[in-house]
């Protein structure tokens, strides 16, 4: 069947599956069925706004804990057809060839992000909210702040390439993603926080379309390769 044959199904997805997606899979499902696929990349505070604004996608990848709100606030999603696709952690990046600070534990941790030039962090993705917490959590928000470089949204390894921070926190699938960015390691496992990340067919969509055609291919084995190549875990 030919591409020109289909609407394009209009994905919306978070930032920690954009390297899984865009270097393999969406090129594989497209060329195994025909089907173009619309991308819309943004974190899912941003993603959850652009559908309380109106936009309907016809598939949402997103931190599986959100999808509730985000089905009550926005009446756009179909809560019954979530599926459970990846997991990841939170871990930090440097520039590539810079030296690799210690976070082995959490003594090492908070060392570190007191010593470190500035730290970079999404205040609307998952890891950045999550890490304001932990640091406050640790007492050393005021100090760190002070220095940091928040970023709207996007990936946090870019500020770390281009200069502007000296260590970037993010999902590992996120730093994974920039080019020139060394993975330093994630968090120590006292304070580590695992983001499950689920598949949801907008509200509209029927269970025989494209899009419940593409939530299948995520959830699929062809799928759990490439997830694995880009940092992630099948959930």
């Amino acid at each position: 069947m030919s591409s020109q044959e289909h609407q394009p199904v209009v994905l919306f997805s978070g930032l920690a599956t954009v390297k899984a997606l865009d270097d393999e899979i969406l090129e594989a499902f497209t060329a195994e069925t025909g089907i173009e696929v619309e991308r819309n990349y943004d974190p899912t505070t941003e993603l959850q706004r652009r559908m309380e604004a109106g936009e309907r996608p016809d598939l949402l990848i997103a931190a599986t804990g959100s999808v509730p709100g985000i089905a009550e606030a926005t009446g756009a999603l179909n809560e019954e057809t979530a599926v459970a696709l990846v997991t990841t952690a939170i871990g930090f990046g440097v520039k590539q060839g810079d030296a690799h600070p210690p976070i082995g534990t959490v003594d090492e941790l908070v060392a570190t992000l007191k010593a470190t030039r500035s730290l970079a962090y999404s205040r609307a993705g998952q890891s950045g909210i999550y890490v304001q917490k932990l640091l406050k959590q640790l007492g050393i928000f005021d100090e760190v702040e002070a220095k940091a470089t928040p970023l709207p949204k996007g990936f946090t390894g870019e500020a770390v390439v281009d200069g502007r921070a000296s260590l970037a926190v993010q999902q590992l699938s996120e730093l994974a993603y920039v080019d020139g960015v060394d993975i330093v390691g994630s968090l120590p496992e006292a304070v580590q926080h695992i983001t499950e990340f689920s598949g949801v067919l907008g509200v509209e969509v029927a269970e025989d379309s494209d899009a419940a055609k593409l939530l299948s291919y995520l959830h699929s084995e062809k799928a759990a390769g490439a997830y694995r190549r880009s940092g992630l875990e099948v959930a």
